[in-house]
């Protein structure tokens, strides 16, 4: 488990990578986590992705490529689902309009925005 002051990192049931952005995380937190990101994303036991946003403005421009990579990433690595915990319904459009690959909507796995870590991981392990 990788742990700093911005976001929390692990594996879960050995098949769920899983992040947590805290309330003062960054986009160059975000930045930072997507180096770590690359390399545990790439282990073929790893089918589920669950990212818990804490932080505010998740959602803003400076961040939303990274979204899109991620997806992009998961794609190649054949995840076959991605689930978000977030507080901020508000923003759920646009949530899912990232993370189901931007304009082009053409991502491979299957996505869902949550509000607690228990829904998403229920959802992903069903």
């Amino acid at each position: 488990m990788s742990s700093n002051q911005h976001y929390e990192s692990k594996v879960i049931q050995d098949k769920i990578a899983y992040w947590k952005f805290l309330k003062d995380a960054t986009a160059e937190t975000f930045m930072n986590a997507f180096v770590e990101f690359n390399s545990m994303i790439t282990n073929p036991n790893i089918n589920f992705l669950l990212v818990n946003v804490e932080m505010e403005n998740a959602w803003g421009k400076e961040i939303q490529d990274l979204w899109i990579k991620t997806g992009n990433v998961l794609d190649q690595n054949s995840v076959a689902k991605w689930a978000v915990v977030t507080q901020e319904f508000s923003k759920e459009l646009t949530i899912k309009h990232l993370i189901k690959g931007g304009g082009t909507a053409t991502r491979s796995y299957d996505h869902l925005v949550a509000k607690t870590e228990e829904e998403a991981i229920n959802w992903l392990l069903s």
